[in-house]
């Protein structure tokens, strides 16, 4: 059975580390992962597709609209997050102004808010919706001791979250652990 636990162990680790780390100093920001899940759940209920709803003339969930922005100018000014009105309306501390409103029970956490400064200092690329986008067939890690592909990305995932894998188990556990001895 302690085979069965280390390899569930394994696996939640990986997973986990594969979910949750934090961005690596060097990852450039992707809107499709980082960002907009923040907009999705504290913006794009008055700012977002439903026209009906929308509020101050302002869409974030398109490029073209968000640079355009609304009635108060650009919301997301490329390169500048100091100039861009998304950034001043998540600082303020007038309640008109401040977004999201504070009946909304939404906030934007100060790592949300680096996240959204990091992407618009890089640029403020827009993606697609990533069912729409092809499919691209990721580098794959360094392969030494031979390992498959499938290893070498979750060695890479245990080493950025400092883990190492157990040692490799005797011949003898092996065996009493093995199909016929369960």
């Amino acid at each position: 059975m302690s085979w069965i636990r280390t390899a569930l162990c394994l696996s939640t680790v990986c997973f986990a580390g594969s979910v949750c780390l934090p961005l690596q100093a060097g990852d450039s920001i992707q809107f499709n992962r980082d960002i907009r899940p923040i907009l999705s759940d504290s913006c794009f209920q008055c700012h977002g597709p439903d026209e009906a709803k929308r509020q101050g003339g302002l869409r974030l969930d398109q490029a073209e609209a968000a640079l355009r922005g609304g009635e108060s100018g650009p919301a997301i000014v490329p390169g500048d997050p100091l100039a861009s009105e998304i950034r001043k309306r998540i600082l303020s501390t007038d309640p008109d102004l401040k977004m999201p409103p504070a009946a909304s029970g939404k906030t934007i956490s100060p790592e949300q808010l680096a996240t959204l400064d990091q992407w618009i200092r890089e640029g403020a690329e827009y993606q697609g919706h990533w069912a729409f986008l092809p499919i691209r067939r990721p580098d794959v890690p360094d392969q030494t001791g031979g390992l498959s592909p499938i290893d070498a990305f979750l060695r890479q995932r245990q080493q950025q979250a400092g883990l190492m894998p157990a040692p490799e188990a005797s011949r003898e556990t092996l065996t009493l652990y093995g199909r016929d001895g369960i």
